[in-house]
This record gives C-alpha cells, sequence and structure tokens, in this order.
C-alpha cells in the first residue's frame, strides 16, 4: 500500500518539475540564455515554441494518467518497479531545476 501512494506522490513531483523545466527552459531559450540539449525538444522548439510547451504539458498529464492506471491496476512488483523508475526521474529532473535555478541566479 506504501508503493501505491509513493507513485502517486512521485508522478505528481516529476509531472510538475517537467512543467517547470518547460517554461523555465522557454525563457532561457528565448533570450538565447541557454541551449535545448535533448535533440528531440529542440526540434520542437525549433518548429514551434507552442508545440514545445505543449508536448512538456501532454508529458506531465499523460505521466500523470500512466501512473494512476499503474496505481489501480498493477500487481506490487510491477508498482515497485514503476516506483524506482519514477524515483530516478524525480532525481534527474532535480538536477535540472538545481541546474535552471543556477543560471536563473547568475543572469
Amino acid at each position: 500500500m506504501k508503493n501505491k501512494s509513493l507513485i502517486i506522490l512521485f508522478s505528481v513531483l516529476v509531472a510538475i518539475l517537467n512543467l517547470f523545466d518547460g517554461v523555465i527552459t522557454s525563457y532561457g531559450l528565448l533570450h538565447n540564455i541557454i541551449e535545448e540539449l535533448n535533440p528531440l525538444m529542440e526540434e520542437l522548439w525549433e518548429n514551434s515554441s507552442v508545440l514545445f510547451l505543449l508536448v512538456k504539458l501532454l508529458l506531465s498529464i499523460s505521466l500523470m494518467f500512466i501512473s494512476f492506471f499503474v496505481y489501480k491496476k498493477s500487481k506490487p512488483r510491477f508498482q515497485t518497479l514503476f516506483l524506482m523508475l519514477l524515483v530516478g526521474a524525480f532525481f534527474i529532473y532535480a538536477g535540472v531545476f538545481g541546474l535552471h535555478v543556477y543560471w536563473i541566479s547568475i543572469i
């Protein structure tokens, strides 16, 4: 039961950090402060900044739906694996958040 509540918690945290990343990255790209390192997201940005943000939003929403499905329907063993992946994604996004805070603080 503990894994289930952690799945929801970490999916919300990752979704929020993903949205934050999209907004702050857009700001940095718009003002030529940073470069997008993800080639897929760079391609989206070059085509449309609105599309870039829309994809970030849709990824966050998709994560929430998938997490809710895993929360409701999956077996405990898969829930544990899924939670481990969410925690890994959280730490990656927390690192990205730290980088954003750093470059915002020096501009």
